[in-house]
C-alpha cells in the first residue's frame, strides 16, 4: 500500500471498517468461537477499542501482506487473560440517564498508514480510560478503574535507607478543575463537535474560586455520552494529586506497571 492509503476501523452509524480478529471468539486461544488469527474470513466488524488495538499491535495484513502495525508479533506476547479482561470491560453495558444501555467504550477511525501505530494506540487507550505497557517483552493492558490491590504495605515496609520524595500538589500550571473536549459527531457528517463542558464548583472553591480549564480531544470516540464519561474521569483523576516516590522491599519486584495496583 502507498503511504497515502487508509485503513478504516468500525465507528458508528453503519460506517463499517475492516474486520478484526477477536481472541475472545477463538476457541483455540482461550475463547469460544470460530475466529482464527490469520484467517480473515473468520474475522468480524468491531467497535471495541481493545480489539482494534490488539489487531494493530499484532499487525494488519491484507491478502497475506503486512500493511500496518506490528509485524509477526506472537500471540504469546499479548497475554489472553489481560486482553480479554480489557475487551470485556469495554463491552460492559452502562445504563443511560435517558433510559436503556450502551457499551461502556467504543471507538472507530479512518487512519492513513503513515501515522505512527503508537499514536493510534494512545488514542485508543484515551478512548477507554485504558493503559498499555510492554513488560518484559509482553504487552499487557488495563481498562477503567484500578484493579484490586495485588500488594499491600505499610509505612514500616518502606526502605528507609533509600531516597524518598513527596509532592502534595502540582503547580498552578498543572492544575485544572474543568474539562472542555471535542469529538467527531456522526450525525453532523463526522465534523468535530464541542462536547458540553464539565465544571465542578467544589473543585473551583478548592482552587480559590478560579476556573482552570483543560482541553481534550477524542478523535476516535464517535459518541457524546461516552465523551462525557471520559471527561468526568479526567476531571476526577486530576484531583488525585499526591505523588509519593520511595523504595519497597524485594518482594515488590514482582509487581508490574499498569496491571497491578497496591494499597
Amino acid at each position: 500500500m502507498r503511504p497515502s492509503s487508509k485503513i478504516k476501523f468500525a465507528s458508528a452509524q453503519r460506517r463499517r471498517g475492516i474486520k478484526c480478529y477477536d481472541l475472545r471468539k477463538d476457541s483455540t486461544a482461550g475463547g469460544s468461537g470460530p475466529h482464527r488469527w490469520g484467517q480473515t474470513a473468520t474475522y468480524e466488524f468491531t467497535d471495541n477499542p481493545k480489539v482494534i488495538e490488539y489487531n494493530i499491535i499484532r499487525g494488519i495484513y491484507y491478502d497475506g501482506q503486512w500493511v500496518y502495525g506490528g509485524q509477526n508479533t506472537a500471540a504469546a506476547r499479548l497475554p489472553a487473560s489481560s486482553w480479554m479482561a480489557a475487551m470485556n470491560e469495554c463491552d460492559r453495558l452502562i445504563p443511560l440517564a435517558s433510559g436503556g444501555t450502551e457499551k461502556q467504550f467504543i471507538a472507530g477511525a479512518e487512519i492513513t498508514v503513515d501515522i505512527e501505530p503508537l499514536d493510534i494506540v494512545e488514542e485508543l487507550n484515551k478512548a477507554c480510560n485504558g493503559r498499555t505497557a510492554e513488560i518484559g517483552g509482553s504487552y499487557k493492558t488495563h481498562v477503567g478503574a484500578p484493579p484490586l490491590p495485588a500488594y499491600v504495605f505499610t509505612d514500616e515496609d518502606v526502605v528507609v535507607t533509600r531516597g524518598q520524595s513527596y509532592e502534595p500538589f502540582p503547580g498552578l500550571e498543572n492544575t485544572y478543575n474543568g474539562i472542555q473536549a471535542t469529538y467527531p459527531e456522526p450525525l453532523e457528517a463526522w465534523a468535530n463537535k464541542d462536547a458540553p463542558p464539565r465544571y465542578n464548583a467544589d473543585f473551583e472553591a478548592q482552587d480559590d474560586g478560579r476556573r482552570l480549564v483543560a482541553g481534550a480531544s477524542f478523535p476516535v470516540v464517535p459518541r457524546g455520552t461516552q465523551v462525557q464519561r471520559l471527561m468526568l474521569a479526567m476531571a476526577n483523576d486530576a484531583r488525585r494529586v499526591r505523588e509519593h516516590n520511595f523504595f519497597l522491599p524485594p518482594e515488590a519486584w514482582l509487581l508490574e506497571p499498569v496491571v497491578d495496583a497496591v494499597s
